[in-house]
């Protein structure tokens, strides 16, 4: 009788915490309602704060289709160069132009961030036993006016996170995880607000995600789902050919204020350049007068554009909304 009771004691937080999870979904419209959403179309507004202080807001277009498309684009403060921000995936390859970069070009490793949910669309709240993670139930902990029942995931590698749902609506509402930072260990945290009807599911117009010294809020103002979207929105637009002439433009040593001497060359009608020190490095043409190229490796690297004007070369960097251009002459 004792070991009985001790089984039906140890189960009862198991049963409670998927309990709790599923009257989410089942706020939220039921699960069939929710796998039944094949296509999202977003539009709102995106703020940023450093350090308590207004650094960025602009205005975006998300766009999600099933089963692992993406496209988000925003307005950077430098239309002159840079006019959007976009971060896509065709399912396949993931793209960006970021305010680094005068044209899209493909993400590397470094820029992608490996999340083992990125296959599930409702990573909260589906799928948790099929992708190894195990819920414990911790009680309820008060915030504000709001009684929040406290549940932790824990993933295969063993990190874990905790996840509050609201007692009264039962909607998703925050998340936290302990990160690591050039400070030391930290935390970031997400929540999840203002759930709105849209169609026959109940979801969040607002979302903020909160690093150390850093506070991003998206507000969705307008938001359509199972909406006709063409898959070309999702792809990486075509890269321009340059002709004979115009690759031999490029092609030949340069010296570089602040940077040093370097070599265009051509290889298989391909502009590639190369540095001291680093390996020959593909061009990605922009137009005949502008190419980009990536400079350093891992998350350390930055993309550098080149501006080619009469028989001089500009080197122009773009971090932050500034600008640092660097003047290069032919040496052959």
């Amino acid at each position: 009788m004792i070991t009985l009771c001790l089984i039906i004691f140890c189960q009862q937080p198991q049963v409670h915490a998927e309990q709790i999870i599923m009257n989410c979904v089942q706020a939220m419209g039921g699960e069939k309602a929710l796998r039944g959403i094949t296509s999202i179309r977003e539009e709102g507004v995106h703020k940023i704060y450093l350090q308590g202080e207004l650094y960025r807001e602009a205005p975006f277009v998300s766009l999600e289709k099933a089963p692992s498309k993406s496209y988000y684009e925003s307005p950077t403060g430098l239309p002159k160069y840079s006019p959007v921000l976009i971060f896509a995936s065709n399912g396949k390859l993931k793209w960006t132009q970021n305010d680094g970069a005068m044209a899209p070009y493909p993400m590397s490793q470094s820029e992608t961030f490996s999340n083992a949910n990125n296959t599930e669309k409702w990573p909260y709240l589906l799928t948790l036993k099929e992708r190894g993670i195990n819920v414990s139930y911790r009680g309820t902990v008060q915030e504000g006016d709001a009684s929040l029942h406290h549940l932790v995931y824990t993933h295969p590698n063993q990190k874990t996170e905790d996840v509050f749902f609201d007692t009264t609506t039962h909607f998703l509402v925050k998340m936290s995880r302990a990160i690591h930072t050039s400070q030391g260990p930290s935390h970031v945290t997400r929540l999840r607000k203002d759930y709105t009807k849209v169609g026959n599911v109940v979801l969040p117009q607002r979302t903020e995600s909160i690093f150390p010294g850093e506070h991003s809020i998206y507000q969705i103002t307008k938001r359509e789902v199972n909406v006709d979207i063409d898959d070309r929105q999702f792809e990486l637009p075509e890269e321009p050919k340059l002709g004979k002439k115009q690759r031999k433009l490029w092609v030949g040593q340069w010296s570089v204020e602040g940077v040093g001497p370097l070599t265009i060359s051509e290889q298989d009608e391909t502009l590639v350049i190369t540095l001291p020190d680093q390996a020959a490095t593909p061009l990605q043409i922009v137009h005949p007068t502008l190419c980009m190229f990536r400079l350093g490796q891992g998350a350390g690297s930055w993309m550098i554009n080149l501006q080619l004007e009469d028989r001089e070369i500009q080197w122009i960097k773009i971090k932050k909304e500034k600008e640092t251009r660097l003047i290069g002459t032919r040496v052959t």
